[in-house]
């Protein structure tokens, strides 16, 4: 069996284009067993009810809500010998499960593919639409030591693996990829397109800063791992100038003027207009203080089943 879970917090338009996308794929694809498992972050929106008229199974986060704390909810309720988790903002595509799943097992434990961001501003308007991977159709497949939101897993290995570390509000795919390649199962992203993702610009989020420790704390945790050391300078590599500065801005007052012209790329590299500057060394100072001082703690599942509409 597939089981299909949706993870979200009032997603609105977009959990119903999810929703139908999948009833979409199931059909088109030819899927004969499967469950629809949506968990809700304590939406105030109509998600709950949209989702019940869907025929999902529906459960409802009661404690503290991370994307995390609901996969494993997903997880541990579904029935599915494999799991195909699913962003609520995501819109998968028919095409994609016959290449990967073979008399109801995936060919390899754990598989993703491409998608599509579409991006919106704070208001909501349209701005752009990107390819999140550098990876075309008919591509040889990559292999990755990180995941996203969107990916096939089998049971079992996730099991093995112990779920997601619910102390991650954000990076928490990061951290369950990278503990998988640990193990000697990195992803395996196939050159197919599976989704788009209608999103609004992560710098724009009102958490985005307080959200930086996580980085902070995947960094902690991961050190040592030398495929997650070749993420953080790619990523956060501005942040690693802003340590060189604070060591050694007595003795060249110059690493500062390279400090913010590489902010000055970041912003460029991101779209964002020179107002959100600020933003982005802000975040650099919050990932070095919480690097030493911040120490979440994991987070119990908490929950309830929707019975009805």
């Amino acid at each position: 069996m597939l089981s299909f879970i949706v993870i979200g917090k009032n997603e609105g338009w977009r959990l119903e284009k999810c929703l139908q996308s999948i009833r979409s794929v199931v059909q088109q694809d030819g899927i004969d067993e499967w469950e629809l498992i949506y968990i809700d972050s304590r939406s105030t929106d109509n998600s709950v009810r949209c989702a019940l008229e869907a025929g999902a199974q529906v459960f409802s986060i009661i404690g503290k809500c991370n994307a995390a704390i609901a996969r494993n909810i997903g997880a541990a309720e579904a029935k599915g010998e494999v799991l195909f988790f699913i962003d609520g903002d995501m819109e998968i595509r028919s095409g994609f499960l016959p290449h990967v799943l073979k008399g109801g097992q995936l060919t390899y434990p754990f598989l993703s593919g491409i998608f599509n961001d579409v991006e919106y501003n704070a208001d909501w308007q349209y701005v752009r639409t990107t390819r999140r991977h550098k990876l075309q159709e008919g591509d040889p497949d990559l292999v990755e030591a990180t995941t996203g939101g969107l990916f096939l897993i089998s049971h079992e290995l996730w099991n093995k693996v112990g779920g997601m570390d619910t102390r991650f509000r954000r990076s928490q795919d990061y951290d369950l990829g990278l503990r998988l390649s640990r193990l000697g199962f990195p992803l395996h992203r196939k050159s197919i397109v599976l989704a788009n993702h209608y999103m609004q610009q992560y710098t724009l989020r009102p958490d985005y800063l307080t959200n930086a420790k996580y980085t902070a704390l995947l960094l902690r945790k991961h050190w040592c791992n030398p495929k997650y050391l070749k993420v953080f300078v790619r990523q956060q590599y501005t942040t690693i100038l802003l340590v060189l500065c604070l060591l050694s801005v007595w003795l060249l007052p110059w690493v500062l003027c390279v400090y913010f012209a590489a902010v000055l790329y970041k912003a460029y590299k991101q779209h964002l207009d020179f107002k959100h500057l600020w933003q982005l060394i802000a975040r650099d100072g919050v990932v070095l203080y919480a690097f030493f001082f911040s120490h979440p703690v994991p987070v119990p599942l908490r929950y309830t089943r929707e019975e009805s509409v």
